[in-house]
C-alpha cells in the first residue's frame, strides 16, 4: 500500500475521460466516484479533496479544476458556490476549536501582573481578505492561509503582529514625514520620535535590523529619523536590555474563519485593452467575522518605571492608548493580509463584543464604565439544556461531552428531540454560549463569595475605543502631573 497521499490518488496517472469525472467528484457535482476510480470514494474528507485537486495542474483540466468553463461552472469556484468549504469549517469549529477552546478569549486578567490589559472584539470584514498559505501543491496558485492541523482559514498571532507593527510604525513616520524643518529641530519633536521608537521595542521586541553595535545606522527608522536620533534610540535601547533582544510585551492570539470566496485580477493588455491571463486568488470573503484579541503583559526589562509607581500605570494606560490608535488604523484605514494597497483586507469599525480588561491600579481614574462580577448568564430559553449548571445527560454524547450540533440536528429531524422543544439553530446558539462562558459560569455558581472584580469596560467601534483609552491616558497623565 502507498503510504503518501497524493501518490495512493494519482489523477494525473489516470484516463483522460475519468479525470474530468474525478474533478467533478472531488467538488461534489455527482454522489457517485468515477466508474473507473471507484477508490477515489474513500476520501470522504473536504479538505482531502480540495488537496487532491491540486493534481489538475498536471492534466488539461487545470483550468476546468479552478472555475469550470465559459458555459459551466465547475471546480473550487464551483465548491465554494456550494458551500462545502463553509460547511467544512464550521463542522471543524464544533468538533474541535470550540470544544478544545482553541477560540481566541480573554484570559483571567486578575492573574497577571499589576499594569496587564486584555482587548478582544469581533469584526466584519469590509472588503475581501487574501493571504499566503504555505503549502507548497494547491489547484490555485494563492490559497489564503489555513491552520495546518484543522485547516480552518486563520490568521496567524505572528501575522497580527507583524501587521499591527507595520501600523504603528507608519503612522509614527506619517507624523514625522509631515512635519517641516523647523518641527524636525524641534526638540520636543525628536524626544517624541525617540520615545515612540522605544515604545514600538517595548510592545512588539527589537528591531530585527537593528543591535547595540550597529554603525551603519541603515536600519528603515534610523535613515526616517537620522543618525542623531539613530544613536540616542540605542543608548535607551542598551538601559532597556544590554543584550539588544527584548521579546516585547504584546501578545497576539490567532483569528479564525468559517468561510472562503475566489477573487480574479485580470490584467489588461494595453494594446488590446483586454485580459488573457486571469490571477485567482483565494480569499475570505467581505461579510465574514473573525475574532481579535491580545493581551499586553508589562514584565522584564523595560529599564523606565519600578512596580508599583505612577509612572507604571501612565505607562500602562499610554500603551493602551497607541495600541488602540494602531488597531484602527491596521483594521480600518491600513488593511491587513495581502494586496492592502489595493483596498484588500479593510474592516468596519463598527465591532461586537468589543472589551478591554484592566489589572491595574485604577484608583482616581474615570473609567469608561466599571464592569465585573459573574459572567454572563444563560437566556432563559436555554436552561432546559443545563441541569444545576451542567450539561444535561440527555443532551451529551456517549464520551460525556456535550452532543454535537449535527447530531442533535439529526435527532430532532428523526422526531428524537432529547429535550423538550428546542431546535438545531437554538442549541447552535446555546453551545456558542456555553462555550464561551459555560465553565465561567459553573464555576461562579459553584463559588460562596461573588467573583473578583476586575475593572474595564465595553466599547462599540473601534473610533468609541480609541476615544477611551484616550480618555484614560490623560487623566493618568494628570494623575501623575498632579503628585
Amino acid at each position: 500500500m502507498k503510504h503518501e497521499f497524493h501518490a495512493q490518488y494519482s489523477l494525473a496517472l489516470q484516463p483522460d475521460f475519468a479525470q474530468q469525472e474525478a474533478v467533478n467528484y472531488l467538488t461534489d457535482a455527482p454522489k457517485q466516484p468515477p466508474k473507473h476510480w471507484r477508490d477515489l470514494g474513500d476520501v470522504t474528507d473536504p479538505a482531502a479533496r480540495i488537496r487532491l485537486l491540486a493534481q489538475a495542474i498536471l492534466t488539461p483540466y487545470k483550468d476546468y479544476a479552478r472555475v469550470g468553463t465559459h458555459r459551466t461552472q465547475g471546480g473550487l469556484l464551483h465548491a465554494i458556490n456550494l458551500e462545502i468549504p463553509d460547511r467544512f469549517f464550521e463542522q471543524q469549529s464544533e468538533d474541535f476549536l470550540a470544544p478544545l477552546e482553541l477560540s481566541p478569549t480573554l484570559p483571567d486578567i486578575a492573574l497577571f501582573p499589576r499594569g496587564s490589559w486584555a482587548i478582544s472584539f469581533k469584526f466584519t470584514l469590509q472588503k475581501p481578505y487574501l493571504s499566503k498559505d504555505d503549502t507548497d501543491f494547491y489547484i490555485l496558485d494563492n490559497p489564503v492561509r489555513k491552520e495546518w492541523v484543522f485547516q480552518v482559514p486563520y490568521i496567524a498571532p505572528s501575522q497580527w503582529k507583524g501587521a499591527l507593527r507595520a501600523s504603528m510604525v507608519r503612522r509614527l513616520v506619517e507624523w514625522w514625514s509631515d512635519l517641516d524643518d523647523n518641527g524636525k529641530q524641534d526638540d520636543s519633536n525628536l524626544k517624541k520620535f525617540v520615545n515612540c521608537r522605544i515604545q514600538l521595542t517595548r510592545l512588539f521586541g527589537n528591531e530585527k535590523e537593528v543591535a547595540l553595535d550597529d554603525k551603519a545606522l541603515d536600519a528603515y527608522l534610523d535613515k526616517k529619523g537620522g543618525e542623531d536620533l539613530a544613536g540616542r534610540y540605542r543608548k535607551l535601547l542598551k538601559a532597556m536590555t544590554n543584550t539588544g533582544f527584548f521579546s516585547g510585551q504584546l501578545h497576539l492570539y490567532p483569528t479564525y474563519f468559517t468561510e472562503i470566496s475566489m477573487e480574479v485580477i485580470n490584467p489588461h493588455n494595453r494594446e488590446t485593452g483586454a485580459g488573457t491571463l486571469p490571477i485567482y486568488f483565494e480569499s475570505v470573503p467581505a461579510g465574514a467575522g473573525g475574532t481579535f484579541a491580545l493581551l499586553y503583559v508589562p514584565i522584564g526589562g523595560t529599564g523606565e518605571s519600578d512596580a508599583g509607581t505612577g509612572t507604571e500605570r501612565q505607562q500602562s494606560a499610554d500603551d493602551l492608548r497607541w495600541v488602540a490608535e494602531g488597531v484602527e488604523a491596521m483594521l480600518t484605514e491600513y488593511g491587513f493580509g495581502a494586496k492592502t494597497s489595493s483596498g484588500f483586507g479593510v474592516a468596519k469599525s463598527e465591532v461586537v463584543g468589543g472589551r478591554v480588561m484592566l489589572n491595574a491600579d485604577v484608583e482616581g481614574l474615570d473609567l469608561p464604565a466599571q464592569e465585573g462580577g459573574a459572567p454572563e448568564p444563560p437566556d432563559e430559553k436555554y436552561l432546559k439544556y443545563l441541569d444545576d449548571s451542567m450539561m444535561r445527560v440527555k443532551v451529551r454524547g456517549d464520551d460525556g461531552k456535550p452532543m454535537r450540533i449535527v447530531k442533535y440536528g439529526r435527532r430532532v429531524h428523526e422526531g428524537r428531540n432529547p429535550v423538550d422543544g428546542g431546535s438545531q439553530s437554538e442549541y447552535r446558539k446555546f453551545m456558542r454560549w456555553y462555550v464561551a462562558h459555560g465553565k465561567a459560569w459553573r464555576a461562579h455558581l459553584q463559588r460562596d463569595a461573588p467573583p473578583a472584580k476586575s475593572p474595564g469596560w465595553e466599547f462599540k467601534s473601534l473610533s468609541e475605543f480609541v476615544r477611551q483609552t484616550k480618555e484614560i491616558a490623560e487623566n493618568a497623565e494628570k494623575m501623575e502631573g498632579s503628585k
